[in-house]
């Protein structure tokens, strides 16, 4: 078997009919109803992945529930929806209930434990690179970030910004700010939050006892992050998603020994 990424939505409708399946990883954008016409014509099983609930009215990629619609019209052509944790799993039959559908076969294939390592070797992967396994080596080992001043403490938070009108996102350190003030006053603290939007942070954090530092999110920046860090702190508030998201973000910390 071999397996071929596309990223164009038109690309692939024009491959359709030389593949034997297609899985549509985490779109939910007008473009599926197009490709899910041409599987339909070509009698091409098609695959929802999802690790996120894009479906949820509450999701920043489904503000006006368009994303409803196009599952709406991709569902005939669904052999199944594969989700991370069987909370997700039940919050897409939910979904699928609330637009008045059958909800498809739904397994649950759980998250790797994702390091730098593994991160890197998948990029390598879907760019079709073969990795040279001693320069691969020497290029982790050149990154490599050593834990920084032991005197003082790094608690680590990463997600998404969301509505500061929300206890949701990163807004969802709210209620831990007291006790980490309060713990500041005998050990120094960093809280480093890895997100999206800096002015979020800026809001959280203006009245603060202790340091805080905001990182700009991207993969690598992440590890970095977690390389570093002695504690990660993950808070979910009142966002219905969120207990879909925390299992994933608490392997990923353990992986990288958090």
């Amino acid at each position: 078997h071999r397996s071929i990424f596309f990223t164009s939505p038109d690309q692939l409708v024009k491959a359709t009919s030389r593949v034997n399946v297609i899985v549509l990883v985490g779109r939910l954008d007008s473009s599926v109803v197009h490709v899910a016409a041409a599987a339909h014509a070509a009698d091409v099983p098609i695959i929802l992945d999802l690790a996120d609930n894009i479906l949820s009215r509450r999701h920043p990629a489904n503000r006006a529930g368009c994303n409803g619609v196009n599952f709406s019209a991709l569902v005939p052509a669904l052999v199944g929806v594969t989700v991370s944790t069987h909370i997700l799993g039940a919050r897409v039959r939910e979904q699928a209930e609330v637009l008045g559908l059958c909800a498809p076969d739904i397994h649950v294939v759980p998250d790797v434990a994702e390091t730098r390592a593994i991160y890197d070797e998948t990029a390598r992967f879907i760019a079709g690179v073969q990795p040279d396994g001693a320069a691969f080596e020497a290029s982790a080992k050149a990154r490599a970030t050593p834990k920084l001043d032991r005197e003082l403490k790094r608690i680590l938070w990463f997600g998404d910004s969301t509505d500061p009108h929300t206890t949701s996102g990163i807004f969802s350190l709210l209620p831990a700010l007291d006790a980490l003030n309060k713990l500041s006053r005998r050990v120094a603290l960093e809280l480093v939050v890895v997100s999206d939007i800096k002015a979020s942070f800026n809001e959280l954090t203006k009245k603060m006892g202790f340091a805080a530092r905001f990182v700009p999110f991207s993969p690598s920046a992440l590890f970095d992050e977690l390389e570093r860090a002695h504690m990660a702190l993950l808070t979910g508030g009142d966002d219905p998603l969120e207990p879909a998201h925390l299992p994933a973000r608490a392997l990923q910390a353990m992986a990288m020994g958090v």
